[in-house]
């Protein structure tokens, strides 16, 4: 076989630390193109990393719906299990 690329995944934290180094960055440029890029990449880094949080919570309460014997409650954040338990006060 070939050489396989190694595929790195960057949590929500990293984007956001990826973000602001842009922002930085961008304040340190003068007006115009470059500093627009800049600008444009740390909003679209803000933007990714708070789609991938709320897909990994979505995640997360699928999970644990799926198979609540097998998980501990404690493995999970405490906003995740007030999501849960509101969902299925609703759901009643």
């Amino acid at each position: 076989m070939g050489n396989r690329k190694k595929v790195v995944f960057l949590t929500a934290d990293h984007l956001e630390e990826q973000a602001d180094a842009r922002a930085s960055e961008a304040k340190l440029l003068p007006e115009g193109e470059a500093r627009q890029n800049a600008l444009r990449n740390a909003a679209q880094l803000r933007v990714y990393a708070s789609m991938k949080r709320a897909l990994t919570t979505n995640r997360q309460i699928e999970i644990v719906r799926a198979d609540r014997e097998g998980c501990r409650m404690s493995d999970f954040d405490p906003e995740i299990i007030q999501m849960l338990n509101s969902a299925e006060v609703t759901a009643q």
